[in-house]
């Protein structure tokens, strides 16, 4: 496995991280509420994304590696396409209380029978 190192490259401090399945893309979190997506390949930062006002807490990829989930420091979950875009995927829009990497991946990668997404 190749290793990857942008830590020189991230201008703000980090409060979360996630990688994606096939560990071709990083997306950071900063305390500043930013998701930065990363090429691991070449630690190429593709696009930043400003996913709230206070610290990002939880990251987590998707298993098909097309959106990831996000909860900052307002306890929102939201899914967000690789564009940078609130994905339209069907999720459940809720308020989410101390959130864990688990509890957001989990949330971020299964499918409940209704076709939302559950923690």
């Amino acid at each position: 496995m190749a290793r990857c190192s942008v830590s020189r490259s991230v201008d703000t401090p980090l409060s979360a991280m996630a990688l994606s399945a096939d560990g071709t893309q990083a997306v950071l979190g900063t305390t500043e509420g930013t998701a930065q997506l990363w090429r691991t390949a070449d630690a190429v930062r593709l696009r930043t994304i400003q996913i709230c006002n206070s610290k990002v807490t939880a990251l987590a990829f998707h298993d098909d590696g097309l959106a990831f989930s996000s909860v900052g420091g307002d306890n929102f979950w939201r899914v967000w396409t690789l564009d940078g875009r609130i994905s339209n995927l069907p999720f459940r829009r809720e308020l989410v209380r101390s959130p864990s990497w688990e509890a957001v991946r989990r949330a971020s990668c299964t499918p409940t029978p209704r076709g939302d997404r559950s923690p």
